[in-house]
């Protein structure tokens, strides 16, 4: 059997009206529409309304799924303040100690501020005077208290007798110290790369004598080179005889000969290939020099190293002895 639309619709109305029956008996009047917002009048009479939420509480019907609710049951609930802590109240303030038996209260200082204002430093004693200049102390006197000695004019220093290098001492020296005595001859098995003269330092008496050793690849031997090509082509004619012993432990003779075709080397060249003449001499350190007098005494004896314009007047001035 087909059913049309308006026999629908009926129905429903019919099932409808039979959903709101009271439990009593009792006929609600039914919905107009049971759609929110369908027109349905908000006023406060159940009759013309038609929604269970204008009943009393007490009246209310149970609850029922297929039966239409409004989506405002009365009036909202007045919406409630947060409820807060309250305030914590200040700390109470320690107690003070009481006072010591037999000790007296102590008078608060003269510069002490009242409470709730910021504290004021006690007045600061004036700066003692500065002491007047004192005149510097001779050498030998103990200076006082207080007293800066005025810096002098630079002097200068002498060319020390024997100095020393850095390490060097009695018991383990750097090198033998010939000072006042004539020096021991070369190694014999040496060989002069450059025009030399004999191995013989004795044979050289009469001249002035520089003798120094090295190697090439020592840093602070290349910075007394220039040095001695000056001393060679200005005091050689004059009667200065240097010799440059090379550490053939260190160096080879190729290194040695390269050396002196690169930088054109003048004066007499030998090379130790076995180092016996630094064990004759007992160098250890490198360079290491001596300068001899036309006596053939040893007058000077060290490392050259910034001592180079120093030696250089040495050996101008034993050159004007006769």
């Amino acid at each position: 059997m087909r059913i049309s639309g308006p026999t629908t619709l009926a129905l429903c109305a019919l099932a409808l009206s039979a959903c709101t029956m009271e439990e009593d008996g009792r006929r609600r009047p039914p919905a107009r529409s049971g759609l929110v917002g369908s027109g349905a009048s908000t006023s406060g009479d159940p009759a013309a309304s038609g929604w269970d939420s204008v009943l009393p509480s007490s009246e209310a019907a149970p609850y029922d799924p297929m039966r239409p609710r409004s989506v405002t049951r009365g009036d909202p609930e007045p919406l409630l303040a947060r409820p807060t802590a309250p305030p914590t109240p200040p700390p109470a303030p320690f107690p003070e100690a009481p006072p010591l038996a037999g000790v007296p209260p102590t008078a608060p200082p003269a510069y002490a501020q009242p409470a709730g204002t910021l504290p004021v430093p006690p007045p600061m004693d004036a700066p003692p005077p500065l002491p007047a200049p004192r005149a510097a102390f001779s050498p030998g006197s103990s200076p006082r208290a207080g007293n800066v000695p005025t810096p002098e004019a630079p002097t200068k220093a002498p060319l020390l007798p024997g100095a020393k290098a850095p390490g060097g001492s009695a018991s383990d020296p750097l090198y033998f110290s010939f000072l006042g005595k004539e020096l021991p001859d070369l190694a014999p098995d040496g060989v002069w790369l450059t025009p030399g003269i004999s191995s013989s330092i004795s044979g050289l008496r009469g001249q002035v004598v520089y003798l120094q050793f090295a190697f090439q690849s020592c840093p602070s031997c290349g910075l007394t080179t220039p040095y001695l090509q000056q001393w060679q082509q200005s005091y050689g004619p004059q009667g200065l005889s240097i010799i440059y012993v090379n550490n053939g432990l260190m160096a080879n003779r190729e290194a040695a000969e390269k050396a002196i075709a690169e930088q054109k080397l003048l004066f007499p060249y030998f090379h130790d290939p076995s180092g016996e003449s630094l064990r004759i001499y007992g160098v250890r350190a490198f360079p290491t020099a001596y300068v001899v007098d036309r006596a053939g005494k040893v007058v000077w004896e060290g490392t050259p190293t910034a001592n180079e314009p120093r030696i250089g007047e040495l050996i101008q001035s034993l050159l004007l002895e006769k």
